[in-house]
């Protein structure tokens, strides 16, 4: 009976323990995105870690404008606010991969799918969408591991840990003191001693 009880709490151990690796990956997922968005200059209305319908968090982003248009739009105007969604896609689950050390294809279905439709219809045939594909995943990658930025996602991740749910100016707020937090403690280091 009381090997049967240590069993049941260390099940209840484990899921708990689970429960908050799920929501914290999922911290560093979002917190990707909402970085990246800061640096492609892409607004949003907020970040948050609550669970709906849909997924186990969500960067609510504006709309485009409404004069967008992808079908009567020239390439050359709609291909950069279309890379900056698929970069933007891309972070999410690029930061999520840096702190688990782990891919989440299950979790970052969603996003994949809206880049790989984005970068479809500007390419046009398999070949150019692969590559493209390939080359916005490595230049985004190599943004969010840039030490400045990764220490954007962690902050903005541990503050929604605590949180759950951000606005876009406090978001903005977080990421420019880590920042400057990053540059203060770069600068004491090849300060000479």
């Amino acid at each position: 009976m009381v090997a049967e009880q240590a069993d049941v709490r260390t099940d209840r151990n484990k899921g708990g323990i689970m429960k908050r690796k799920k929501i914290e990956k999922t911290a560093y997922h979002e917190a990707g995105h909402a970085v990246a968005a800061f640096y492609m200059k892409s607004s949003f209305c907020y970040i948050t870690i609550e669970p709906d319908e849909e997924s186990l968090g969500h960067v609510m982003f504006k709309k485009y404008r409404d004069s967008f248009n992808p079908e009567i739009d020239s390439d050359r105007i709609i291909r950069k606010p279309l890379e900056k969604a698929i970069i933007i896609a891309f972070a999410g689950a690029i930061a999520e991969q840096i702190f688990s050390g782990q891919k989440n294809p299950t979790g970052t279905s969603r996003d994949f799918r809206s880049a790989v439709d984005d970068a479809t219809y500007l390419c046009g045939n398999l070949e150019e969408t692969e590559a493209y594909i390939n080359w916005l995943w490595i230049r985004t990658k190599n943004m969010i591991r840039q030490p400045a930025k990764w220490c954007s996602v962690k902050r903005l991740a541990e503050e929604l840990l605590d949180c759950r749910k951000i606005g876009y100016m406090k978001t903005r707020r977080i990421i420019k003191e880590s920042l400057q937090s990053a540059f203060r403690e770069r600068s004491k280091l090849m300060r000479p001693k």
